[in-house]
């Protein structure tokens, strides 16, 4: 019986650990799947917070600026055409180093130039802002207020920027005036064939025995008077007939003489702007009708485009023609994208000879009469 006991005492401790072993496995199956699904859950949280943050910190601006100061110099009436230049002094305001950014100096237009002497400064330090201005071109139709320079960024360490801006002032004066700046003729002033004058004045020296004036079409220059302290120009528009409106411009020249103070030796020029109203009466192409005659040398047709202001789709009725030693009849007339177009008979009285040529002359009511040349041509004897 002891030795029974014994036996199944053996057995007992033998199988306890086998038990135990398999009651933790159990334990651990249990909670495998929950505590897989909390670590994705955490990474998961994680991840969206590390987004979060990122896209804050990527959205940040950049630093704002420190302050911003602004020099001006006022060089008072100038003329156009001089060259201005200043130079400031600017100081770093900071207790510790600036320097100019990449990039870091603005210019105002294409008329102005900033130059830095010293792009670092330490604390405290001081360089030299040099501005150039160039008002060529910067005057209006009299005298105008203008600013130009440029800024400059100057960066601090922690990458923050400090803007300084610097510009002249002025106030420009063309160096040649025209006036009036803007000519205008009305349709009736150009039926008329009235002149106009423009008179121009400089507070230069200039030279003007060789002023000089020219214009870029539909003008007549009816006379030019030149003076010891000043210039004008009288002109008439010529418009064509198959043109309505006009804008042209009068462009005038002047010269100061070399040793003559401001400006010496420069060529001054002003324009002047002219408005013409035109309303076309006709106009027609080809400027001379080729008019093939037949075997009898006295009859022949020809097309001929008529258009203006005073053609609205339809040639006004009634047309008349008149041709020397001839008759014209338009059998019939066509809208196109120009004009009209007139279908034209012709009967001579006698057959012409060889290139003979002859003036047609057109008639319409309200209209003013015009001439067209007429040619001749391919009789046969």
């Amino acid at each position: 019986m002891a030795q029974q006991r014994s036996v199944g005492s053996s057995y007992e401790r033998t199988a306890e650990p086998a038990s135990m072993k398999r009651s933790m496995l159990s334990w651990l199956e249990r909670f495998r799947r929950p505590v897989l699904a909390g670590l994705v859950g955490l990474m998961m949280i994680f991840l969206v917070v590390w987004v979060v943050l990122y896209r804050k910190v990527a959205s940040v601006p950049e630093p704002a600026a420190v302050g911003e100061t602004e020099f001006r110099h006022d060089a008072g009436e100038v003329i156009a055409g001089e060259k201005l230049v200043h130079t400031f002094e600017f100081d770093n305001p900071f207790g510790v180093p600036i320097h100019v950014a990449e990039d870091g100096i603005q210019k105002d237009c294409g008329c102005a130039a900033v130059e830095v002497t010293d792009r670092q400064l330490e604390p405290r330090g001081r360089t030299r802002v040099t501005v150039t201005v160039n008002t060529d071109g910067t005057a209006g139709r009299g005298a105008r207020s203008v600013a130009y320079g440029g800024v400059v960024v100057w960066k601090t360490p922690d990458g923050k920027p400090y803007l300084s801006r610097f510009q002249i002032a002025a106030t420009v004066k063309p160096a040649l005036t025209a006036s009036p700046d803007l000519l205008e003729f009305s349709e009736e002033e150009v039926a008329k064939g009235v002149a106009k004058r423009i008179g121009f004045t400089s507070p230069l020296p200039i030279d003007w025995s060789q002023f000089s004036v020219q214009h870029s079409g539909y003008l007549e220059f009816v006379e030019v008077t030149r003076t010891t302290s000043g210039a004008s120009c009288v002109v008439r528009p010529r418009i064509p007939p198959e043109v309505d409106d006009v804008v042209t411009r009068v462009t005038a020249f002047g010269t100061v003489p070399a040793g003559s103070g401001r400006l010496a030796g420069t060529r001054l020029t002003a324009y002047v702007k002219v408005m013409a109203h035109h309303t076309t009466e006709l106009a027609w192409k080809p400027k001379t009708l080729l008019v093939p005659l037949d075997a009898s040398g006295r009859r022949g047709t020809a097309r001929l485009l008529v258009w203006g202001s005073r053609i609205k789709g339809i040639v006004p009725e009634p047309l008349s023609f008149e041709l020397p030693e001839g008759r014209v009849v338009c059998r019939g007339e066509r809208q196109g994208k120009d004009g009209v177009f007139l279908y034209l008979d012709i009967q001579l009285d006698a057959p012409a000879a060889a290139a003979a040529s002859r003036w047609l002359r057109i008639r319409a009511p309200g209209v003013a009469p015009f001439q067209v040349p007429v040619l001749f041509s391919n009789i046969k004897q």
